[in-house]
């Protein structure tokens, strides 16, 4: 019998149905989660072991997590946002296609997220 859980964790969790062990990770759906047997390698059942659903849940979260940093565009080097908004800008002019006004008005407007954010903040943390 499948274990009731709290209806408003929305956050990846393990669940047990018929005593097999499932993993939750449809909040990582942008990068290939859902609903999973947490499954030993050549298996397709759940294991009914929590020790190795646990080890097992906690391998296929660090691995969405990973996609997901590496999908958001930024590096695994740090990076500062002063560093990325100068970087946004400079593919902005080399593309060619945005008028000078639309570029003032968005360099003002960066320079105001910069300023409010801070210059040496990671971006990942916004």
């Amino acid at each position: 019998m499948a274990r009731k859980t709290n209806r408003n964790n929305l956050g990846a969790h393990v669940y047990w149905r018929n005593h097999r062990a499932y993993g939750d990770f449809r909040e990582y759906a942008d990068v290939g989660g859902g609903r999973e047997a947490l499954a030993l390698p050549g298996s397709t059942c759940g294991t009914k072991d929590s020790t190795v659903a646990q080890a097992l849940f906690a391998a296929r979260l660090t691995e969405l997590q990973e996609a997901r940093v590496g999908r958001v565009g930024v590096s695994r080097r740090s990076t500062t946002l002063a560093e990325l908004v100068r970087d946004h800008l400079i593919k902005k002019v080399k593309v060619g296609s945005t008028s000078r006004t639309h570029m003032n008005d968005l360099e003002h407007r960066l320079g105001v997220a910069v300023d409010f954010f801070g210059a040496g903040r990671d971006p990942r943390t916004i």
